[in-house]
């Protein structure tokens, strides 16, 4: 685009302004491009930017109105979109890449264990698999070539096919939302006893390593499949702030729904992995009998004087003031809130969090109130034990009050409707309170 010329009458001021009225409006225009001239005019209307120019409005002496076409900053606008959708091209064929060199990571992860069981199987075999872990294999591989399958007999090459359209890569996460839940949180839920087995054989699998010329450990091998199902989201993140800058609304939505779907995806994963990692669990209960994971977070156990609660003949010991803050993390399940000591580790995707198990508090005898500031407390019902608990924010406390709050609604009427009292017509129990239908 050039320069719009000064004509030789005008202030210095007016150089360069497009305006309307006068007879040499046409040929200005046609300098510009009518679309631009028609952007620039309702930019003045709405001090924005429209099509890559941008304008301002300039008040004359003579009472009239015009508007300047900055050249520098239309050029600095175009290279912006430019940038911007090079960008987004990068972060697609990122993505694309990604999984395709994750999908190359589980073939190779396949081969090795193909190697492993034939370690244990064959009797010639160069390095021969210990007798103890010959019985822990298949607890090892846990479902490993279920995940492996699935990317390649079916998501990669549905990431191929529908990496440049945001409709089809919506869809194909929509579709296959529950098999990733399922593959991913079965492997996650098995990783801690593989974790186990790798370390307890860790100069078997040393062997077989150098046997076979392996340039990774196998263990950073095996934890890729959790890795990679917490980078989906990353990916679709980025798209939608990139999309939003170009003014893509709907592409941005589209990938606004694959951002939910992938973090959903990725949560159920780490929640199940937390769970796992729970230590110290009593066996009489079961963590996998409390039913499904409802919220988990972090907060701390506020212990207020050297003979408060119970537990604190430990905790005085190390307290200095009136009150002491101790990192705790909270499980609320069905059909109980499970709390932990936590340990935070600096380590990718929260892997090497540490969780102790500390207290639980079943829902049908758990009564719940709002503190002050960021606290509530957590009371037993029928031991009379009681905590009190400081959420991170205010909102993160009314959110864990308002929850557990429905869980202890729900149990509350589950019971209340057993006590009922019901009758008998034609062998079929009804409701005595039912009244009858008068429609």
């Amino acid at each position: 685009m050039s320069d719009i010329e000064q004509e030789p009458d005008k202030d210095p001021d007016d150089q360069a302004v497009i305006d309307p009225p006068q007879p040499t409006t046409s040929q200005r225009v046609r300098k510009i491009g009518w679309h631009g001239a028609v952007s620039a005019i309702s930019l003045v209307r709405r001090h924005s930017m429209i099509a890559g120019f941008k304008v301002k409005a300039i008040k004359r002496e003579s009472g009239d109105s015009g508007i300047v076409v900055q050249h520098e900053d239309t050029i600095e606008e175009e290279e912006t979109l430019k940038e911007l959708k090079e960008r987004k091209h990068a972060k697609l064929e990122e993505l694309l890449q990604m999984e395709e060199n994750y999908l190359e990571d589980l073939l190779k992860i396949s081969s090795f264990i193909s190697e492993v069981k034939k370690s244990k199987e064959d009797p010639e075999y160069p390095v021969q698999m210990p007798d103890e872990l010959k019985r822990m294999f298949w607890v090892f591989v846990g479902n490993f070539h279920e995940i492996r399958d699935f990317h390649k007999d079916v998501f990669t090459e549905r990431i191929r096919s529908s990496i440049w359209r945001a409709d089809l890569m919506r869809d194909l996460f929509r579709r296959r939302e529950c098999d990733m839940k399922s593959r991913y949180g079965k492997y996650c839920n098995n990783w801690k006893k593989s974790e186990y087995i790798l370390k307890k054989f860790d100069s078997y699998f040393k062997q077989m390593e150098q046997h076979l010329e392996s340039e990774m450990k196998l263990e950073d091998q095996m934890i890729k499949p959790i890795q990679m199902v917490n980078r989906y989201h990353l990916f679709f993140g980025d798209l939608v702030k990139i999309c939003e800058r170009l003014k893509e609304a709907d592409i941005q939505i589209l990938y606004g729904e694959c951002l939910y779907v992938s973090k959903g995806i990725s949560h159920n994963a780490n929640d199940v992995m937390a769970t796992g990692r729970i230590q110290n669990f009593p066996e009489s209960d079961e963590i996998s009998r409390q039913g499904n994971l409802i919220r988990r977070g972090s907060a701390k156990y506020r212990v207020r004087s050297r003979a408060s609660v119970f537990g604190s003949n430990f905790f005085s010991k190390i307290m200095k003031k009136n009150h002491q803050d101790i990192l705790v993390h909270m499980f609320l399940f069905v059909k109980s809130l499970v709390v932990c000591f936590y340990k935070k580790n600096a380590k990718e995707f929260d892997l090497a969090d540490e969780y102790r198990y500390w207290t639980m508090f079943r829902i049908n005898k758990m009564k719940i109130e709002n503190g002050e500031k960021k606290e509530f407390i957590v009371s037993d019902t029928e031991t009379g034990q009681s905590i009190t608990l400081v959420a991170n924010t205010v909102e993160d406390k009314n959110g864990w009050v308002k929850r557990i709050s429905r869980e202890i609604r729900s149990v509350d009427k589950k019971v209340m409707k057993l006590m009922v009292p019901t009758a008998s017509i034609g062998g079929e129990s009804i409701d005595e309170v039912t009244p009858p239908y008068t429609g």
